[in-house]
């Protein structure tokens, strides 16, 4: 919801800027755009918190406090890919 507005600009933006002379728009590259847009935000917000904090024994287990980060591996794994990228896995 943070970045939603913001998105919504960001879209039509990258989708103009796709647009040829002939008025073809390549969206797959405008998706593309978007979406490593948009991933770079989730883990942003991620990494900045605010969530729910950690129950104590969680806390004393990881050493620390972040709700949403223990050893890396979700913020990493988070991708972006079109349907289209998807089909042809």
């Amino acid at each position: 919801m943070k970045h939603e507005k913001e998105w919504i600009e960001t879209l039509k933006t990258i989708v103009q800027k796709e647009i040829d002379k002939d008025k073809n728009i390549n969206i797959d590259k405008a998706l593309k755009k978007f979406g490593e847009i948009v991933k770079g935000d989730i883990q942003e917000t991620i990494l900045e918190g605010g969530f729910v904090k950690n129950a104590p024994s969680t806390v004393k287990k990881k050493g620390f406090n972040m709700p949403l980060v223990d050893t890396g591996v979700m913020i990493s794994s988070i991708q972006a890919r079109t349907d289209k990228e998807l089909l042809d896995v």
